[in-house]
C-alpha cells in the first residue's frame, strides 16, 4: 500500500519530524527546565517503566492505552537521541538511518534474493550476518547470545530455553516438579528448617548470602516450570500482579464499606473478603 492509498495525515514522515523538532525546543535554552536537566542516565528509569506501561497495554488489548504508551517510548527514544546529539556523539538521523540499514541488510530474503521460509531459518540467517557481514563477536557458547541486559525473570526464561534447544532438558514434567520441590526444601533448610514455619515475617532479619542464594535457585526453578509448560513467566507474573491489585482494592473498598481499618488485627475479616473476591471472579 502506497502512502496516496491511504487517509490523509497518515504518512508518519511529518509527525516524527515534529516529534523531533518538539524535543529540539524542550532541551533547548528557552525550552523545558525539567527536560534540560534530564541526561541519559537520569533517564534509564524512565524508559524501563513506560516500557512496562506499554506492555501492560498490550496484555489488555487496549488500543486506546497503547498508541499513548507507544508514544511515551517514542518520547524517551527520541529524547535519549537527542542528548547523544547535543554532546556531538551522533545525529537522530544517523540512529534512523543506521537503523533502516540494519533491516535491509539483515532481510535478505525480503528485500534481496536469500531464501528462508521459517522462523528458525530467518533467525540463523540474522545471526550469520551479524558474525561475517557486520564483524560482531562470535557468541559461540551456547548462552552467550542471551543479553545480560534483560530483566532477570526473562533473562532465566531464556538461559533456559538456550540450554533446552541443546537438549540439556527434563525428559518430562516430574522431573521439573521434583527441582521445584527440592530447592523450596533447601530455602526451608536455610531458614532453620521445618521448625522455621511457624516463624513470623518479624522473626527474619536480614538475609544471608546462602538465604538469597536458595531463594535465587528456587525462583529459577519456577521460571523453569513455566518454561516447560509453555507459559512466559513475564506474562504470568505481570498477570498475577494485575489479579493482586485488583483484589487488594476490592478487599480496600469492602472494608471501608464495613467502616474498619486495613491493619494485621483484621486478618480474619481482610482474609474473607479476599476469598470472596477470589470466588466472585469479579477481579
Amino acid at each position: 500500500m502506497s502512502y496516496d492509498d491511504r487517509a490523509p495525515g497518515a504518512d508518519p514522515g511529518p509527525a516524527f519530524r515534529r516529534l523531533y523538532e518538539i524535543m529540539v525546543r524542550l532541551r533547548g535554552p528557552q525550552g523545558c527546565p525539567w527536560d534540560q536537566e534530564q541526561t541519559p542516565r537520569s533517564v534509564r528509569r524512565n524508559l524501563l517503566e513506560e516500557t512496562y506501561e506499554c506492555i501492560e497495554a498490550i496484555e489488555a488489548d487496549s488500543p486506546a492505552d497503547i498508541a499513548e504508551e507507544l508514544g511515551d517510548v517514542y518520547l524517551l527514544v527520541t529524547m535519549l537521541a537527542r542528548m547523544y546529539e547535543e554532546s556531538g556523539e551522533f545525529r537522530v538521523a544517523d540512529v534512523l538511518t543506521a537503523l533502516c540499514e540494519k533491516l535491509v541488510r539483515r532481510h535478505p530474503h525480503v528485500f534481496g534474493e536469500a531464501q528462508a521460509a521459517t522462523s528458525d531459518e530467518v533467525v540463523d540467517q540474522w545471526k550469520r550476518i551479524k558474525r561475517e557481514q557486520e564483524g560482531k563477536p562470535d557468541a559461540s557458547g551456547i548462552l552467550d547470545g542471551v543479553s545480560r541486559g534483560r530483566p532477570a525473570v526473562e533473562r532465566a526464561n531464556e538461559l533456559q530455553k538456550a540450554a533446552a534447544k541443546a537438549g540439556f532438558d527434563w525428559p518430562v514434567l516430574g522431573g521439573v516438579r521434583e527441582k521445584v520441590l527440592e530447592e523450596l526444601s533447601e530455602v526451608l533448610v536455610q531458614c532453620g528448617g521445618q521448625d522455621s514455619l511457624g516463624l513470623s515475617r518479624s522473626d527474619f532479619g536480614v538475609a544471608s548470602d546462602e538465604l538469597e542464594d536458595e531463594v535465587g535457585d528456587l525462583l529459577f526453578s519456577v521460571v523453569n516450570l513455566a518454561r516447560y509448560l509453555g507459559v512466559d513467566p513475564s506474562v504470568a507474573l505481570n498477570r498475577a500482579n494485575a489479579k493482586f491489585t485488583a483484589r487488594f482494592r476490592e478487599v480496600e473498598r469492602r472494608m471501608a464499606e464495613l467502616g474498619r481499618t486495613m491493619e494485621a488485627a483484621q486478618l480474619g475479616v481482610m482474609d474473607a473478603l479476599w476469598n470472596e473476591a477470589k470466588a466472585a471472579r469479579k477481579v
